[in-house]
């Protein structure tokens, strides 16, 4: 008898194998969550989301950071998938990407270790390479990571997002409301999951019944903490289709 294995499909997705389809891991944290809502992000607070396209530059806390390239994944003015690099000049803005021509940020990381924060923004001041206005912050890779920490994710033009399951994280000793929302486009934030607890791990695993994003689409994890300067994290996993 020969033994014929079954492929797992999620493995030929991951591998390349599948036409049309392919996997995206998305994983972010808060090291200071407060009681308010705040997603789960490394600059903390809440993402502010463009209505139209701006020009981004990249900036470092550390003047020394002037040889390491940043490479970033974002959706273009259409909504379509770019990626772009640019090269660190310490606390001074670089610009990534076209002009006028980033609507979304999705992820960002560095070919290097950087020996300060790297901030990717829109046109601002800045006070030793960091952005005076948070609004205006679309990733921040903290030193160490090499690569951005936000649980969110802008699903590209002509794509559509099966979401396969997310887990949260909370520190020790304290406790957190920890939700998913998905915005379709042009419509307002809902929540699709929502798990409440203290030093515990949540959330939905691998499962048969995807929850569903179409192009466009914004997702986000997010936090309530019961008590200021609390540290969460999460994570999830998607399938990505082209229509």
């Amino acid at each position: 008898m020969t033994f014929i294995p079954v492929k797992d499909y999620f493995v030929e997705v991951s591998e390349g194998n599948v036409t049309g389809a392919k996997s995206i891991h998305k994983f972010g944290r808060n090291i200071d969550a407060d009681t308010g809502v705040e997603d789960i992000i490394e600059q903390s607070g809440t993402m502010t989301y463009l209505s139209s396209p701006a020009t981004h530059f990249i900036s470092s806390s550390n003047a020394g950071d002037t040889t390491q390239v940043v490479t970033m994944e974002y959706l273009d003015t259409n909504w379509d998938e770019q990626s772009a690099t640019a090269t660190l000049n310490g606390q001074n803005q670089v610009q990534i990407g076209g002009a006028a021509d980033v609507i979304r940020v999705n992820r960002a990381w560095v070919d290097a270790d950087v020996a300060g924060d790297v901030y990717i923004a829109e046109s601002d001041t800045l006070t030793g390479g960091v952005p005076d206005t948070a609004t205006k912050v679309r990733i921040k890779i903290a030193i160490g990571k090499n690569q951005s920490l936000n649980a969110l994710y802008s699903v590209p033009n002509g794509m559509t997002a099966h979401i396969l399951g997310f887990g949260t994280g909370i520190e020790s000793t304290k406790a957190a409301e920890m939700e998913m929302y998905i915005r379709p486009f042009g419509e307002a934030f809902r929540i699709m999951h929502d798990d409440v607890g203290a030093t515990d791990i949540h959330g939905f695993p691998l499962n048969k019944a995807p929850i569903k994003a179409l192009a466009k689409s914004d997702i986000v994890l997010r936090a309530t903490a019961t008590a200021n300067n609390t540290q969460v994290t999460g994570n999830f996993s998607i399938i990505l289709i082209t229509d």
